[in-house]
């Protein structure tokens, strides 16, 4: 069964769709089979199957398969996630709209961060199969979900996606940044990153507007982007500096339209005056040699120590010697609380001495 699944879809394609038929019963047994590494290589080939039969062979005899699989172990799932895209280009638009809310629960419904990524490696290609108010209402908050997940490779893979999915926004909206608005608001989530308390969040907001910058219009990354990114010029991190100081330098500095810009040239020349060589380094470019720490080299230090570990040394052994010889060293004198205690010993030994002076005149008496 398992090596059947396996050239099944070489098989569709040889005889075409004309001869789908035949080949329908062996389709349904085969996704039906109870062994789950038979139903995982036919998920990973449902979209080759669609592609060979077409819209509407692939909507009647694949469809219910499509959800079959969706629902079934992780194992299988993946493979039907991982082309979802593609799987869903091949169905008519009334057909895949049907799935667009499947697509938001499988982040919702799941742990898999595996999962998570496969669909922010998609996001840009399924916004292109979908009307845009419908990615507008799903899929933007979707994508701010993913740009800010908990997994680094998730993020990376999202924040990838979302400047090509937002510029689509842009270009089919009247009014794309009207107030209330799925678009209005990944904005304000954005330049609420920028100046959050979590040095993590600030160069995610970073890397998100580096993604944007590639996408958008010069108009609207000056009036929505630039006076976000200009306060984190001077933030405490590093590695805040690091990230804007790669966009500014890549991006801003690179194209004529940001170049001339004021606030770009606030930004690049806070990031030149800044303290951190990697900062530097990276606003100016290779062949530039920051100036030196301040601080001792390790090498320097370790030498300092050594030398006053030696005087040290020396003086301990000139102390040692004038003691033992005698020289140079004065008699240490009493102090007061030394005295304090020789005191009373002196009045009890004149006390017994008087005593005993006494005692010997009785004796002499008698």
């Amino acid at each position: 069964a398992y090596y059947c699944a396996y050239n099944l879809p070489a098989v569709a394609q040889a005889v075409t769709a004309k001869r789908w038929p035949e080949l329908a019963e062996a389709f349904r047994t085969l996704a039906a089979n109870i062994q789950w590494k038979v139903r995982r290589t036919l998920s990973f080939a449902l979209h080759e199957i669609a592609a060979i039969l077409g819209q509407e062979l692939a909507e009647s005899e694949l469809v219910p398969t499509f959800e079959h699989f969706l629902k079934d172990l992780d194992e299988v799932k993946v493979g039907v996630i991982q082309s979802v895209c593609k799987f869903l280009a091949v169905l008519s638009p009334a057909s895949r709209l049907k799935y667009l809310s499947s697509i938001v629960e499988i982040r919702a419904e799941t742990d898999n961060w595996r999962f998570r990524h496969m669909l922010a490696m998609q996001l840009a290609s399924i916004g292109a199969i979908f009307p845009v108010e419908a990615v507008s209402e799903t899929l933007v908050p979707l994508a701010l979900d993913l740009c800010t997940d908990a997994v680094a490779q998730v993020r990376i893979a999202a924040i990838g996606q979302v400047g090509r999915l937002l510029a689509r926004l842009f270009e089919g909206e009247a009014e794309p940044m009207a107030t209330g608005s799925s678009l209005h608001l990944f904005m304000e989530s954005i330049k609420s990153m920028g100046s959050s308390q979590s040095c993590y969040r600030r160069i995610n907001c970073v890397h998100i507007c580096a993604s944007l910058v590639d996408s958008l219009e010069a108009e609207v990354v000056e009036s929505q982007l630039l006076p976000t990114l200009a306060p984190l010029a001077n933030d405490s991190v590093p590695n805040v500096r690091l990230a804007l100081a790669r966009l500014v330098k890549d991006r801003l500095l690179a194209s004529d339209a940001f170049a001339s810009l004021a606030l770009t040239a606030t930004m690049a020349n806070a990031l030149r005056a800044d303290c951190d060589r990697d900062v530097l380094i990276t606003i100016h470019g290779p062949g530039f040699a920051p100036p030196p720490y301040r601080a001792k080299s390790p090498a320097g230090r370790r030498e300092s120590a050594s030398a006053e570990e030696e005087a040290d040394g020396e003086r301990s052994a000139e102390a040692s010697a004038d003691l033992i010889l005698g020289v140079g060293v004065a008699p240490a004198a009493p102090s007061e609380a030394s005295d304090a205690l020789v005191a009373p010993l002196a009045d009890l030994a004149a006390g017994a001495a008087a005593d005993a002076a006494a005692a010997d005149a009785a004796a002499v008496g008698t």
